[in-house]
């Protein structure tokens, strides 16, 4: 769930909001989001994919902070809530 959450949020940011995107986004994300996730399907471990995932969610909502945000960017949030360090 998370994986698809980065990946719709992502879709969303692109069309509403690219610049947030910059500096951020390389060809990895491209290949880890750029379609519809099914893990059965991809080679590789699901344990590291869903860790990778996690990181990227934190990243991406970790940029988004303090921002507007998407009804994605929102679900995102909520699936994977980042809480402040301490």
């Amino acid at each position: 769930m998370v994986t698809e959450a980065v990946r719709a949020a992502l879709e969303e940011l692109a069309r509403d909001a690219p610049h947030l995107l910059e500096g951020l986004i390389d060809e990895d994300w491209a290949g880890r989001y750029g379609r519809p996730v099914r893990l059965g399907g991809q080679p590789g471990s699901p344990t590291t994919r869903l860790k990778q995932a996690g990181t990227d969610a934190l990243h991406l909502l970790t940029r988004l902070a303090g921002r507007s945000r998407g009804p994605r960017a929102e679900a995102l949030r909520r699936i994977f809530p980042v809480r402040p360090p301490g």
